[in-house]
């Protein structure tokens, strides 16, 4: 996906944010009360409601004070957030 989500990209590589985004949306798009702890998300950035959500549902646990927006994902790191 392209900044934004809302380019599908079959030959970009999927970053933390992207696969935040599309798990985020399968899941309903909710809206989570947790407090964004991650210094890479700034607040109202099209990804930051998704990051917030796997993070708090522990999809996904970032890179200490990062998420690793930008981070390219490897299949296994997909399969432990898909698990």
């Amino acid at each position: 996906m392209t900044e934004g989500g809302t380019s599908f990209g079959p030959d970009v590589t999927a970053n933390c944010a992207s696969i935040a985004i599309v798990l985020w949306r399968m899941a309903g798009s909710p809206v989570m009360n947790y407090a964004m702890r991650f210094t890479d998300v700034k607040q109202g950035v099209w990804y930051a409601e998704a990051v917030r959500w796997a993070a708090s549902g522990g999809s996904a646990s970032g890179y200490g004070d990062t998420f690793g927006t930008d981070n390219s994902v490897t299949r296994g790191q997909l399969a432990v957030m898909l698990w």
